[in-house]
């Protein structure tokens, strides 16, 4: 079992953000609620594309022409949205033990791809948008449930 929003932290690693950010993402989640396996790894499989699109169209401006993102951003994004889907009862019950309140699969969504992702475009620093590009080229061969299962995997182990 992990720390509820540390999941969210471990993207922020998993994709290039800074040490600061991720650790402030963690201070915060650190009194959360404790989510099993599978709740975690569905929370970070329903929040994929919207963080993705979020890192994409942040950074575009911000990277050459050739870059991933901006040559594959659109199609890394499209790969996740069904996994996305098939993942919402398990996030929407992670976000309920983080919330402490029933959270519906609707609602879980209509948060996730309204609030999430412009609160993560806030933090993204111009600085990283080429680490952050690298580490989705890195990350593109991958299945989705492979790259959320590392995302988790990375949380158990520095847990």
């Amino acid at each position: 079992m992990m720390k509820g929003g540390a999941a969210v932290a471990a993207a922020w690693m998993a994709l290039g953000a800074s040490g600061a950010q991720a650790a402030t993402t963690l201070a915060v989640a650190k009194d959360a609620p404790c989510l099993y396996r599978a709740e975690a790894q569905g929370l970070m499989t329903a929040l994929a594309p919207g963080l993705l699109g979020s890192l994409r169209d942040r950074c575009a401006e911000n990277l050459p022409a050739p870059a991933y993102l901006r040559v594959n951003g659109d199609a890394l994004i499209e790969r996740y949205r069904a996994p996305a889907l098939a993942s919402l009862p398990l996030a929407a019950q992670a976000m309920g033990k983080i919330t402490g309140a029933k959270v519906d699969e609707a609602t879980f969504a209509a948060v996730a791809d309204s609030l999430v992702p412009p609160m993560l475009a806030k933090e993204i620093k111009p600085r990283d948008c080429g680490k952050i590009d690298r580490a989705a080229a890195l990350l593109d061969p991958l299945p989705p449930e492979n790259f959320t299962g590392l995302i988790v995997l990375i949380l158990e182990l520095g847990s």
